[in-house]
């Protein structure tokens, strides 16, 4: 039996840089919903996000940036909903406006089994818990008769002009 996943990972470069905050917002919110596909098909939730983003690592030096931010969540969830609040979030914390960024991710680690997942004091009750695995559920069925990104968060933008390489 394979050794139990610690972490997922969803990271691209564009094809282009990625100069305006919404485009940015937009692609890290589709790495998240693509990290908490993976996480949700392995029975898994994750209890810390982490995302980042770096301009080309060949640019002259002053327009080189590379910045991350992470961030322990409440109560552990593969809920791509929640997920993307979190790294909408934790954008706010290291976008430098005027840069032309090359790449971006989404961690998703401290993974958990989601049958363990341990709910909080402060987090979500029990019936909202389980609404939100069953329309996660849902929407995953969907995807997998369908086809991938048939059904998707609309943060995670309907066009891809950052689309990766």
């Amino acid at each position: 039996m394979p050794p139990a996943r610690q972490s997922a990972v969803v990271s691209r470069s564009f094809g282009r840089a990625v100069t305006s905050r919404a485009e940015l917002e937009e692609a890290l919110a589709a790495f998240t919903h693509r990290a908490a596909e993976k996480i949700r098909a392995e029975g898994l939730a994750a209890c810390y996000i982490q995302a980042y983003a770096h301009t080309n690592r060949f640019a002259e030096p002053e327009t080189r940036y590379a910045g991350q931010a992470g961030t322990a969540l409440v109560e552990p969830t593969a809920e791509a909903g929640l997920l993307i609040g979190e790294v909408k979030a934790l954008l706010d914390r290291f976008w430098r406006p005027g840069l032309g960024f090359a790449k971006a991710g989404v961690m998703l680690a401290g993974l958990v089994p989601e049958e363990r997942a341990m709910g909080s004091l402060f987090g979500r009750s029990a019936p909202e818990r389980d609404k939100a695995k069953r329309l996660m559920a849902a929407m995953d069925a969907l995807n997998a008769r369908m086809g991938r990104d048939t059904l998707k968060p609309l943060a995670a933008g309907l066009g891809k002009p950052w689309q990766g390489k």
